[in-house]
This record gives structure tokens, sequence and C-alpha cells, in this order.
């Protein structure tokens, strides 16, 4: 696991640029709609027998809402969808959107989410923090769907960073997880709970 050289910046300043970034990606998606998307429905198609009925999902790191969030409400239209991002914008998204940072989620969704998805661990602080709070959100039995940039997406101010399929071990020791696919920058890890 690489990780961009942070060392002296305090939390606050960690925050300063994340928002600084999303700010500049508001909007904006990145490479092409059409290649995210149908790499996110081919991941989506080898996990949602796991899912009987309604289910519950939070998104993480939504940005302006128009792939992934659009992409699982019309993917999975029974469920709810939870949207987070570290930008209050995000609130204009829709009314299941909510303003946090990754690290610091309600302590009242202590198990509230069947799947929690990101594409958007590479921007965490501390990345074992984020992974426990991710956990900690997700119901007993539930899972977490991880898009992890690999070594091959330069590590910077906003993309903190970037992994290789060993990394998982460390970061998920003591739960199952399985390496779903990889893809030419990426590769996706479901995670039971």
């Amino acid at each position: 696991m690489k990780r961009y050289n942070q060392e002296n910046w305090t939390y606050d300043e960690y925050i300063k640029w994340q928002r600084f970034r999303a700010d500049q990606k508001w909007g904006v998606n990145s490479v092409s709609n059409l290649i995210n998307r149908n790499m996110l429905e081919s991941i989506f198609n080898k996990i949602k027998n796991l899912f009987g009925g309604k289910i519950t999902v939070g998104c993480m790191g939504i940005k302006n809402g128009a792939m992934e969030f659009s992409l699982f409400k019309e993917l999975l239209p029974k469920a709810e969808i939870v949207g987070v991002d570290i930008l209050e914008k995000v609130k204009e998204v829709g009314n299941n959107c909510y303003c946090y940072d990754f690290n610091n989620l309600p302590k009242n969704w202590k198990n509230k989410f069947d799947l929690v998805y990101s594409n958007s661990i590479d921007h965490s602080y501390d990345i074992k923090k984020t992974i426990k709070e991710w956990l900690r959100v997700t119901k007993d039995g539930g899972y977490l769907l991880i898009d992890f940039p690999n070594d091959n997406v330069p590590v910077g101010y906003a993309d903190l960073y970037n992994f290789v399929p060993e990394d998982m071990e460390k970061l998920f020791s003591g739960n199952t997880y399985t390496i779903l696919d990889k893809f030419e920058n990426e590769f996706y890890v479901l995670v039971k709970k």
C-alpha cells in the first residue's frame, strides 16, 4: 500500500484539501460514465443474489451523485440508498444525502446498512480507521464493496493511497473478503462483516 506523504498535515489541513479537490470535481465524472457503469454493473451482477428484498445501501463519497449513487438507485429500485460526501453541496443531490467525513459517521448509524459501497477509499485520512468505521455502520452479515485503485494510479494530495491485492490481508484480517474483479486501474473487493 503506497501512501502520499502527508505526515506533516493536521487533520484540519487534510479536510481542507479534500474539500478543495471535491469541489473541483463536482459535476465531473472521471474516465467515462459508460466504462464505470459497465464495470459496476458487472460487479453488481456478481453480488446481487446476496440480498433479498429491500436493502439499505450506504454510498461513501458520491460527489454529485451522477454515477454510482444514481446507478444503485436504478439497479435497486426498492432499496434505501444513502449518500455521503465531504462537501455540503451533497445535500443538493437528494433527501438521503449527507455531509460527513468517512471516519466520523453518525453514532446512530451503527448496523444501518446491508451494503456499504465506495470508490473513494483512497481519499481516507486514516484508512484502517475508515474501514473500521464502515464496518461499524454495516449490519452483521452485511457487506462492504470497495473499489481500490491499484498501484498504476499515482498518489497525491487528494488521492492518498494506491494498493496491490496483497494489501487486503492487512486491511481485512479477521473478515472474509473476496477480490471480485481486476480492471486496468482498480480492483473490487467484497468484504463480509
